[in-house]
């Protein structure tokens, strides 16, 4: 029993992971804030990097896939080294289930959450970089580094992500009240911290309620931040806070709040964003296109008509191109757009549609799928001229993740064989790991 719980937590952390913006290409449905009563006005005494009791591990080279394998067997973070052969870097079976595999800029070392049995989680690392090492993770943020909010509440890491050319981790957080979850909610802090991930320093960037959901530049010097009410800009030089733009609270009509989803360019210049009206289920609703400068300025460019709140843009990385997603009442389907960012070029791109899976980073090709409700999808990548390959039937999708211009792996159940696979564009799918359900996820390099 106490495994199947484990599991089943592993799962609530995937989903609430999920809710996040951390540049992998799909972005999910926010969910909802519930207020915290912290206030932290200043960072504690970090704790010691803690070894985690596994035994010694040989991991031979770097890890340019790894992933997070969790089963009635136990919990276990696996390497893929250039061959495909796999490595066992970390058994965490007695502490909890692993997710959330992130591995760092110059590739040494993997970042994971452990998400354990009372309902919390920790922030660990492991060293996979030397040939060989023995070295043990390291537990990196916990309770005690975040004991801010008094006795009633419980602080964990929820989304966290490498500062690219750095060895430091910026993460948010959640709450949960000491009596267990109350109710529905997100029970997120939405507040931002740093730590150095060979010190273990630990610092706090912005206030609960400040942050909302956040964003890395690809050259790692700027975050976009997402609220409820406002985007703003920070920069990781330690700059104050930049509001770029507020508008009203937007009606989900359920549990949490929106927060817009942010999509950068591939040079780090700008981002977009779309926030949409106010009301978005009355009949005149519709989505303001924004482009907004690290420079600090901020134009709209394009008006969307229609309810995009479940259908948000996906921006590619040249800032050229926006996908999204729109029901149509009169087909009784979801119909997939493409438009360039000023809102001109407006076309159907596939019908019936259910999730877009990410641009390529040349913004050539893009990956979209459709459900039939029996027998599992169809994913189809759509080139530049506008021509569609279906990959296979029968594919059940939970993540991918684009590597290089033509090369992507997913995570997913293809003929109902659940796995790592990767597919290059023009070639065949192949899988590279077998996993056992779809609380498993991955990265890739």
């Amino acid at each position: 029993m106490k495994r199947y719980l484990l599991l089943l937590l592993t799962l609530l952390s995937f989903l609430l992971t999920a809710c996040g913006q951390i540049e992998v290409g799909v972005e999910v449905t926010p969910t909802v804030a519930v207020q915290a009563t912290q206030s932290p006005t200043s960072a504690p005494t970090p704790v010691p990097p803690t070894a985690m009791p596994t035994p010694p591990q040989l991991v031979r080279g770097n890890c340019p896939v790894v992933y997070a394998d969790n089963s009635v067997q136990g919990s276990f973070l696996y390497c893929l080294d250039a061959h495909d052969e796999r490595f066992q870097v970390v058994d965490a079976s007695q502490l909890g289930t692993l997710s959330a595999p992130q591995i760092s800029p110059d590739g040494k070392q993997v970042a994971y959450l452990v998400n354990k049995i009372d309902g919390t989680s920790e922030l660990w690392i492991v060293n996979v970089g030397t040939l060989p090492t023995l070295e043990q993770p390291r537990l990196l943020v916990g309770r005690a580094n975040l004991d801010l909010g008094g006795p009633e509440v419980i602080n964990s890491p929820l989304k966290f992500q490498w500062q690219i050319g750095t060895q430091t981790i910026f993460f948010s957080t959640r709450f949960m009240p000491v009596q267990g979850i109350q109710g529905p909610g997100e029970y997120i802090n939405a507040d931002l911290w740093k730590v150095d991930a060979e010190s273990g320093a630990l610092s706090n960037v912005l206030a609960p309620q400040s942050a909302g959901s956040f964003t890395f530049s690809p050259d790692g010097r700027f975050i976009a931040i997402s609220n409820p009410r406002s985007i703003a800009l920070l920069k990781t030089d330690g700059s104050p806070l930049q509001v770029l733009l507020d508008f009203p609270f937007i009606n989900t009509a359920s549990e949490y709040t929106y927060k817009p989803l942010i999509g950068w360019s591939a040079d780090s210049t700008f981002f977009y964003t779309a926030i949409p009206s106010a009301e978005p289920f009355a009949a005149d609703a519709y989505a303001e296109v924004y482009r907004m400068g690290v420079d600090g300025t901020t134009r709209k460019t394009a008006t969307i008509s229609g309810n995009l709140l479940f259908g948000a843009p996906t921006f590619a990385p040249d800032g050229e191109h926006i996908l999204y997603s729109q029901y149509d009442q009169v087909a009784g389907t979801n119909i997939l757009y493409q438009m360039r960012s000023d809102g001109s070029a407006k076309q159907q791109v596939g019908t019936p549609m259910t999730d877009i899976w990410g641009w390529s980073p040349d913004a050539n090709d893009f990956v979209y799928s459709w459900h039939d409700g029996q027998s599992g999808g169809v994913v189809t990548v759509v080139d530049a001229t506008g021509a569609h390959t279906p990959l296979m039937p029968k594919i059940t999708l939970v993540s991918l993740r684009w590597i290089d211009n033509t090369t992507f792996y997913f995570h997913g159940a293809v003929e109902e064989e659940w796995g790592l696979y990767v597919y290059r564009l023009g070639g065949e799918i192949r899988r590279v790991a077998t996993v056992p359900d779809a609380t498993t996820s991955f990265d890739a390099r």
